[in-house]
């Protein structure tokens, strides 16, 4: 597991909280701290859902080993005194 790639700083790339492989998927995490699943999944907004592909296709870019790889965009949402809650393939880029 990798954790915190940030790609170029000032390229508009942005940073990823996390990345994680099993088997042969790969899944970039953008994780929120929200009171509810739903102002979790909200809080990742178009602009910063391009902002993290654009720094999966970097992290991709500097590591080609893993360009085989299935690719999924998560959410984890951290709710108080809850367990968190990763929402799968939150979105698919455009």
């Amino acid at each position: 597991m990798h954790h915190g790639f940030s790609g170029n700083r000032g390229s508009g790339a942005g940073e990823i909280d996390l990345i994680a492989k099993r088997g042969q998927t790969l899944a970039f995490i953008e994780v929120k701290a929200r009171p509810d699943l739903t102002s979790g999944l909200e809080a990742v907004s178009h602009t910063q859902q391009a902002r993290i592909t654009r720094g999966a296709e970097q992290f991709l870019a500097a590591h080609p080993d893993l360009t085989h790889h299935a690719i999924r965009f998560d959410v984890m949402v951290v709710r108080p005194w809850r367990w968190p809650k990763r929402i799968p393939d939150a979105w698919r880029p455009h």
